[in-house]
């Protein structure tokens, strides 16, 4: 359903009169649409089939591959439910149980609980799961409902048997992703700048070894995350990379791990982290081992979870990236903006990369104390579709989260 236009008009008044009827007749249409039981937008077309009840609420499906209090996926939840609640649609969250966090049991999961709703969701909103990418989309496909993915750069291997959103799968809208090659290459650039900042010799005689934690080891970011590491590391003649051990996104496996390293490295510059958690479990390990570290240690992750702003204030580690928390929000306002007849294929693409941000000493004050304690602000939600309807589509963590700020205190 795409929104009306103005004609050309000769007379003043005339314009005037069609202008304000066009405004009407527009807001109608998008508060119709947000109120219409589901329907699809495969091929971007908007169906304008609006006979059927009326006061049913979108109906969006969210599943979660984590276990529920994972700093991460907290934050994903409250901020997706915030940008739901805006909008009035319903959000229906799921977290996957361990149990069934394989790629033979994950899509079956997925299918039953969709399957239970009575009237099908609109749209679906889930990570993919390594090596059940292809059923999982093509199980919803079958269903005949929307779906946009996040949070896992689709390797190039991969999307050439997938095809990118829209091409073989039409009811697969498009994919947000960060770039995690580019996340771990940029960690490692940063923590190698601190351990310059803090090693007091002539950078000429001076060499930065790092010791990494990365996650599971068959995941897929666990993987992009480690490319990155290694090709800042290859391309800085100073940076030496001692070892890479696997943490498996454990606080408590890294922190058993930390023992062990500090026995057999007593020259470590730089503790490099796939994931903020893993980063929590280096720094019990040397609060129990080697507490005196901190002072020529860098540390830095990946995630801005909310207990890793404490640890940046107390100067325990120097950084971490993220934003991309807020990409299942996002994708939740790419559909909105779709379904109001605004396309942001043509903009954005349909595999659409977004840039992590750092979390640093100089803005953990201000974010952070945003970030402890988020007040969501519809009104700068709705900015957001006003934005998308001039074609600009905001996928910056840190820009939005200023608007945010400043939209509480005024």
């Amino acid at each position: 359903m795409a929104l009306l236009k103005r004609p050309k008009m000769r007379s003043k008044n005339l314009h005037a009169v069609w202008h304000r009827l066009i405004a009407s007749l527009n807001m109608l249409v998008i508060v119709t649409i947000l109120c219409a039981p589901a329907a699809s937008v495969a091929n971007v077309v908007i169906n304008t089939d609006l006979n059927a009840e009326r006061s049913k609420k979108l109906q969006i499906v969210m599943f979660i591959h984590a276990d529920k209090g994972f700093p991460f996926y907290d934050s994903v939840v409250d901020y997706s439910k915030a940008v739901s609640k805006a909008f009035k649609a319903k959000l229906d969250l799921y977290y996957v149980p361990r149990s069934v966090r394989t790629r033979f049991d994950i899509v079956e999961y997925s299918t039953n609980i969709v399957d239970k709703y009575d009237t099908k969701p609109n749209l679906i909103v889930a990570p993919l799961w390594l090596r059940a990418e292809h059923d999982f989309i093509r199980a919803i496909e079958d269903r005949q409902i929307d779906l946009l993915t996040f949070n896992y750069q689709i390797p190039d291997s991969l999307l050439e048997e997938l095809g990118k959103p829209r091409e073989k799968y039409k009811h697969w809208l498009a994919h947000i992703s960060p770039n995690d090659v580019q996340a771990g290459y940029e960690l490692t650039k940063y923590l190698l700048a601190e351990a310059r900042r803090k090693k007091s010799c002539n950078d000429k005689d001076c060499r930065y070894n790092i010791f990494a934690v990365r996650g599971f080891e068959y995941a897929a970011v666990t993987k992009q995350r480690h490319e990155g590491l290694v090709r800042a590391v290859n391309k800085d003649a100073k940076a030496n990379l001692l070892n890479v051990v696997n943490g498996d996104w454990k606080r408590k496996i890294t922190a058993d791990l930390m023992p062990t390293i500090l026995n057999r490295h007593d020259d470590i510059d730089i503790f490099w982290a796939s994931s903020d958690v893993m980063a929590y479990g280096i720094l019990d390990g040397l609060d129990m081992e080697q507490p005196s570290y901190y002072e020529r240690l860098a540390i830095g992750a990946i995630d801005w979870s909310p207990p890793t702003i404490a640890y940046i204030e107390q100067g325990k580690m120097q950084v971490s990236l993220g934003g991309h928390f807020m990409e299942a929000g996002w994708a939740i306002q790419l559909y909105l903006s779709l379904l109001a007849g605004y396309d942001f294929e043509p903009i954005l693409g349909t595999m659409i990369h977004t840039q992590l941000s750092p979390l640093n000493r100089d803005n953990v004050k201000e974010i952070g104390r945003f970030l402890k304690q988020p007040k969501w602000q519809d009104r700068v939600f709705y900015q957001w579709q006003d934005s998308a309807k001039k074609g600009q589509f905001g996928l910056a963590a840190k820009a939005e989260i200023f608007d945010h700020i400043h939209a509480t205190e005024n």
